[in-house]
């Protein structure tokens, strides 16, 4: 449902900015708000999430049947870092998102080193070091796999490029403001 939700959430938000409208500059016309990058932004990260989500959905199980998800994330990295499991190695360990994933998977053994190894997995210092990145690192690990689903099934290498810069929290303008026209070209292909 999650991923439903996304999609008709930004199809709704994507009708409506296009059919509201302000008053333009000139005082006279009416102008959509869709035109303002607060409105864009939004719908761009909408509509690329649910592309790529939808590809990872096909891949990969999607539904959560042993309750609240951030129990499962602190079951899930302590499982990682204790050695009783391990999860498919990425497909390109240059990528930006794998990269994000190794450098807090890395951060997170340093500090789990620190405090005195896997065998203090019940201590407080666990609970102070280790608790509040188990959240952020399955986050990355599930980006990372859904991207990389995505680009097995063939998602436009822009959409692609779109949801990396989403994930890793990057600019989505990547072009120099005086180059306008490639700017254009590039809002066309996303918006036609």
């Amino acid at each position: 449902m999650g991923i439903s939700a996304i999609r008709v959430g930004t199809r709704i938000a994507s009708l409506y900015s296009e059919r509201r409208t302000i008053t333009a500059p000139d005082g006279h016309s009416a102008m959509p708000i869709i035109g303002f990058s607060t409105q864009q932004r939004p719908i761009v990260e909408g509509w690329v999430q649910g592309k790529v989500l939808t590809a990872f959905a096909h891949w990969a199980g999607n539904s959560i049947a042993e309750g609240d998800t951030m129990v499962l994330c602190i079951r899930l990295v302590s499982e990682l870092l204790g050695g009783k499991l391990q999860l498919p190695t990425c497909q390109n360990a240059l990528a930006p998102l794998a990269q994000q994933e190794h450098r807090l998977m890395t951060e997170i053994q340093a500090r789990l080193t620190e405090i005195g190894g896997y065998g203090k997995h019940r201590t407080e210092a666990f609970n102070q070091h280790i608790l509040p990145f188990c959240r952020p690192l399955v986050e990355t690990i599930g980006h990372r796999m859904a991207y990389e689903a995505a680009q097995c099934s063939g998602i436009s290498p822009d959409v692609l490029e779109l949801y990396e810069r989403l994930s890793t929290g990057k600019a989505l303008i990547r072009l120099p403001a005086q180059d306008v026209s490639r700017n254009e070209e590039l809002d066309k292909q996303l918006i036609g």
